[in-house]
């Protein structure tokens, strides 16, 4: 592997990059872009990500590194894939940003090719699968990264803990009740996961049209 890659000026005006949650997010993908093989491809598992381009950031989770990733491939920045019992990322348009690249001066790719695709976007394997469920399904993984993205803008930045609540926040309410909860703490000046907390629990043991207010559950319960 190279001891560095290009990074093309033009990211700046990548609206993709720019819509990313956050500026570790965007430091991230640049980052990792140094560790790309020769074909473009590095490890996907967040944890090995986290540890590669943030050895000395204690601060930055592998949830972290973990919604980064998603970020970037609901941005089609990376194919992001399993293969050989692993995870991979492989950079979209590698090779037209690595003017000069000399393939035939480095090690060939030990790391497997993504699946191929039909026209559809789905590997041939994936054919059978229900369209229509395919698509609930990415619908649903994009949704929830407008939550993490919207609480991190407007609650606090993204801990092991608060990542752990938001995806319970998901398992047990609807998309639009957290990211409505989220407005009215912001509107409320209550910027606490306790009080987002207690407005879901008021709404789904009263209904969502409830006036009551709701009742902020222990710290310790969401931190």
């Amino acid at each position: 592997m190279a001891k560095g890659r290009m990074i093309n000026n033009t990211i700046v005006f990548d609206a993709k990059i720019h819509r990313l949650s956050c500026d570790t997010s965007r430091l991230a993908f640049t980052w990792l872009v140094t560790f790309a093989d020769v074909e473009g491809r590095t490890y996907g598992d967040p944890a090995i990500v986290r540890s590669i381009i943030f050895p000395r950031r204690t601060d930055v989770t592998i949830e972290n590194v973990a919604a980064y990733i998603l970020e970037w491939q609901n941005e089609h920045l990376i194919e992001w894939y399993q293969a050989n019992g692993d995870t991979w990322i492989q950079f979209v348009n590698f090779d037209k940003n690595q003017v000069g690249l000399r393939k035939d001066r480095e090690a060939q790719s030990t790391i497997p090719a993504p699946p191929l695709r039909t026209n559809s976007g789905l590997t041939p394997e994936q054919l059978p699968v229900n369209r229509t469920e395919q698509k609930r399904t990415e619908e649903k993984e994009k949704r929830c990264g407008e939550v993490f993205k919207k609480y991190e803008n407007n609650i606090a930045m993204l801990t092991e803990s608060s990542t752990k609540t938001i995806n319970q926040w998901i398992d047990e309410n609807p998309i639009d009740w957290i990211l409505e909860s989220i407005d009215i703490a912001v509107h409320q000046n209550k910027r606490r996961p306790s009080y987002i907390a207690g407005i879901l629990r008021n709404w789904n043991e009263n209904g969502k049209d409830s006036k009551k207010k709701p009742k902020e559950e222990p710290a310790a319960a969401v931190y």
